[in-house]
């Protein structure tokens, strides 16, 4: 049968086959159009793989975790029992903007994220291993419950020491504002981190922004 026309003709068909769509799929992979697995798996093995590299710097979560005691307590120190009156809305005012501030600034330690992963990033990308946004949201989560965990951690230490208002809806508004900000200068430096090409630009470019919004924010103009 091998050596029969019909052989050749079958032969014939199915290379014909092959090269029709390895001329329509590799193109369309290369442009990421088609994954040879789905988001939520491409997901599932990003955020494994970017939760098992933040737990293997442990070195890294105890310097944020004291980082944020520390602050804390100097906030707390600083601002002790400011008071609930009409004099002390300076106090409280400074209060609250020193804590944004700080947890602003202290979120530049995240420049490095992406930089750090630029080229395997790069590389697996072009291969067609997995969607941007797959990348994106994997690595985000994954770094998301300690950041949250160490505002927290930071918002109840100095909101009890100053001696803000004891309720737990100003307590709740108070943690949720601290995290969101802590949340949304997380996301400015990795953006600018993934904007240029190394990390001396990226320490130039980050605090820009920071100081503008702290010039504007209320506390100075």
């Amino acid at each position: 049968f091998d050596t029969s026309p019909a052989a050749k003709t079958l032969h014939a068909e199915i290379r014909k086959h092959v090269l029709l769509e390895t001329a329509t799929i590799k193109p369309a992979v290369e442009r990421g159009e088609i994954f040879a697995t789905t988001f939520y798996e491409q997901f599932r093995v990003l955020f494994r793989r970017a939760w098992n590299n933040s737990r293997r710097s442990p070195v890294a979560n105890h310097a944020a975790m004291g980082r944020s005691l520390t602050m804390g307590l100097l906030v707390g120190v600083l601002f002790r029992s400011v008071g609930l009156g009409q004099a002390s809305v300076q106090d409280r005012t400074g209060a609250l903007y020193f804590v944004l501030t700080s947890q602003i600034f202290s979120s530049q330690a995240s420049m490095r994220v992406f930089l750090e992963e630029r080229d395997l990033f790069f590389r697996e990308r072009l291969s067609g291993a997995y969607r941007t946004s797959a990348y994106f949201w994997a690595k985000s989560l994954a770094d998301t419950p300690n950041q949250v965990m160490f505002a927290m951690m930071f918002s109840m230490i100095m909101y009890f020491m100053v001696g803000l208002q004891l309720s737990v809806g100003h307590l709740f508004v108070f943690c949720l504002s601290v995290v969101l900000t802590t949340l949304a200068a997380e996301s400015y430096v990795v953006m600018v981190g993934a904007a240029v090409p190394d990390d001396r630009t990226a320490a130039v470019l980050g605090p820009i922004a920071f100081a503008l919004m702290s010039l504007f924010g209320g506390f100075f103009l």
